[in-house]
């Protein structure tokens, strides 16, 4: 069964658990409609669980129990890929979603996250302007900015989402070589967001630390 994409449990799971149910349901002589009251709680008890470690949960184990049950998707291969620091099968899982999404935007906030990866920041660029309008295509340019040493103009920005601000004074104060400052801001930024984007979050300041050595070289 899949809620959303998120693939909650299979028809075996879910036939041994109404098999279950409805033999403890003849031995005790239950009604047939509380049996499948029963059954439809469960699913629904799953589906909130799962409903609630996608967007409000900071349990990490959780939620990487949900992508790598889901990881042939390539929404949540993408995001198991960047957990292991996988650029090339992120990239690959990226251009699956760039091939299936219809809507332009969203085509060009992947492609923009693709570039990134692959270190083509002209071409990230081009795609960031884009879609610059929209809170997104903002954040996308500041990032970047942020990323090439000219984030000093976005510090003071403010984003809908808080953890966007804090994400930009980050990467700022990480490419400027500032440990204090980069690990209050992360923390901040980690702190506001839940879920997924949570995951996100934490793959992409960790893989972020391993692969620069601005630290160390300044």
């Amino acid at each position: 069964m899949k809620v959303g994409g998120i693939k909650l449990f299979n028809h075996i799971t879910l036939f041994v658990i109404a098999v279950a149910i409805g033999i403890v349901g003849a031995i005790l002589s239950l009604n047939y409609w509380l049996v499948i009251s029963i059954i439809v709680g469960l699913t629904l008890i799953n589906i909130a669980y799962f409903l609630y470690t996608m967007f409000l949960s900071q349990n990490l184990n959780a939620i990487e129990s949900v992508l790598h049950n889901n990881r042939k998707d390539p929404y949540y291969g993408y995001l198991v890929a960047v957990k292991d620091n996988q650029t090339v099968d992120a990239i690959a899982h990226l251009d699956r979603i760039i091939k299936k999404t219809k809507f332009p935007s969203q085509k060009h906030h992947y492609a923009f996250i693709r570039e990134i990866l692959a270190e083509n920041y002209e071409a990230a660029r081009v795609h960031a302007k884009e879609i610059e309008q929209s809170e997104i295509g903002k954040y996308s340019i500041a990032l970047l900015d942020s990323m090439e040493g000219n984030g000093e103009k976005h510090l003071d920005k403010i984003f809908t989402k808080p953890w966007m601000s804090s994400a930009i004074r980050a990467t700022h104060y990480f490419v400027k070589g500032d440990r204090e400052q980069y690990e209050i801001h992360r923390d901040i930024a980690l702190s506001l967001t839940k879920g997924l984007q949570y995951a996100a979050s934490v793959y992409t300041f960790r893989n972020f630390e391993k692969n620069q050595q601005s630290f160390a070289t300044n």
